[in-house]
């Protein structure tokens, strides 16, 4: 998968713990996934570790909500 460069929204969590992170396409400000990052150590991870992700792979555009494409 090629890798699209974006920019990115992020918003920490109240404890800072973790960063959440929206990517937008830099062109058009499509939304590109998101990404969760560590921020400080734990017991199973080190800080800057990513801890969760999400990309758009398809989009598509149906009648009514709720429709399948």
């Amino acid at each position: 998968m090629a890798k699209v460069p974006g920019v990115a929204v992020a918003r920490t969590d109240s404890g800072g713990r973790v960063q959440v992170q929206w990517i937008f396409d830099r062109a058009d400000d499509t939304f590109l996934g998101e990404r969760t990052v560590a921020l400080t150590d734990a017991a199973t991870v080190r800080k800057g570790d990513v801890t969760s992700q999400m990309a758009v792979l398809a989009r598509a555009v149906v009648d009514t909500a709720g429709t399948r494409p």
